[in-house]
């Protein structure tokens, strides 16, 4: 499993909290989120733990399982090659 680190630093900079407070209140090591923070895979017992201490559901900072669409890098440049296409195209059908 994958965590969304973007939506992991955005939960922690909208508390204004720092990432030694995040391991605190976590009961993880500063260097555990240092890593998820940079988009390392996450362990069950990791992502309960954020889970809790941000108040949202576990699948929700999971890349590709939060509310919206996937924020993997890659996705946003394929949707928009694809809609580049697709305007290609209609423009050469019309």
């Amino acid at each position: 499993m994958h965590i969304d680190s973007h939506r992991l630093r955005e939960l922690r900079a909208a508390r204004h909290w720092s990432q030694e407070q995040v391991a605190e209140l976590s009961g993880l090591n500063l260097r555990t989120i240092q890593r998820l923070e940079s988009g390392t895979k996450v362990s069950t017992e990791s992502l309960r733990a954020l889970a809790a201490v941000f108040e949202v559901p576990a699948q929700s900072l999971l890349l590709g399982r939060g509310a919206g669409p996937a924020r993997h890098p890659g996705n946003a440049r394929r949707r928009a090659a694809g809609a580049h296409l697709h305007r290609h195209h209609s423009a050469r059908d019309g």
